[in-house]
């Protein structure tokens, strides 16, 4: 586990949270842990404005992946990493149709 302001993370896990109870799509990170690339899949329930990019655990953004209109049903993003990427966590923060969710991935060299 990874401490963080007190809370605790669990790297292997899925790590999701949302702002609301009603999520407007399921957000799936593989492989986690990842080495060079990292694939961010979507399947959003609803169509509209979206969002997603990678930001350290300080919040600073690291790669910004899609920023557009995105039709419902499933998308996939992949990240390949830069070199000299630090190991460590990272979040990927998905807003699709006004709803956040985040979840935790690990980088390995």
């Amino acid at each position: 586990y990874v401490y963080l302001n007190g809370k605790s993370f669990s790297p292997f896990t899925s790590g999701v949270s949302q702002n609301s109870p009603a999520a407007s799509a399921d957000l799936q990170l593989f492989p986690n842990p990842f080495l060079q690339q990292l694939t961010v899949h979507i399947a959003s329930a609803v169509q509209g404005y979206a969002d997603v990019r990678i930001v350290n655990l300080l919040g600073a953004e690291v790669a910004h992946l899609f920023s557009g209109d995105l039709d419902a049903g499933e998308h996939s993003f992949v990240w390949d990493t830069p070199p000299g990427l630090t190991n460590g966590m990272y979040e990927c923060v998905v807003n699709v149709g006004g709803q956040t969710q985040r979840m935790n991935v690990v980088h390995l060299q």
